[in-house]
């Protein structure tokens, strides 16, 4: 076998698949909350992330790669996605955006974590991140505006915009029972 400085490439890569096998319902789930329960997105940026970890270990630094850093590195291809995206969905109607899969199940916290994601999943682009970098990942005001390359007062008036529309979407869906 060939050798990486004096680690194996074998043991690279049995650390990889534990480190996969350990991690990707994590990741996954992190990403399926955060993207409004689209499971293809979800599984896509997944991908993309897992991808950027076998980079990392080719190269010799596999150290750096925790689960930590695939959270944060699947936080950043999402923002990506959400940037390359904002022009597209601005001028796409809201029954052409995908929604997610309903869960046939009589649990209620089962049945509550899907009404957020329905909820979650008719919002634009741009609620869903202002939303998600806000309250999910408590990014200040300051922080969301730097993200989405607005001012500070524009990121806050988006926020207050994007709560209004989920309470909405989210009180449709429960016929008013908050």
């Amino acid at each position: 076998m060939k050798k990486l400085g004096i680690v194996d490439e074998g043991d690279l890569e049995a650390a990889f698949v534990d480190l996969y096998r350990s991690s990707l319902s994590t990741v996954l789930g992190f990403l399926f909350v955060r993207t409004g329960g689209n499971r293809d997105l979800s599984q896509d940026l997944a991908a993309e992330t897992f991808a950027l970890a076998v980079e990392q270990f080719n190269a010799g630094r596999s150290a750096v790669v925790t689960p930590g850093w695939l959270v944060t590195v699947a936080r950043r291809r999402l923002i990506d996605h959400w940037r390359r995206q904002a022009t597209v969905s601005r001028k796409r109607p809201l029954l052409e955006r995908s929604t997610p899969t309903v869960v046939d199940t009589t649990d209620a916290a089962q049945v509550e974590r899907q009404a957020v994601a329905d909820a979650m999943g008719a919002l634009n682009d741009d609620y869903r991140l202002a939303l998600v970098l806000h309250h999910i990942d408590s990014y200040s005001v300051r922080e969301v505006a730097e993200v989405l390359g607005r001012t500070e007062k524009a990121a806050e008036s988006l926020i207050g915009r994007a709560k209004e529309a989920f309470r909405q979407n989210y009180e449709g869906r429960h016929d008013g029972e908050l």
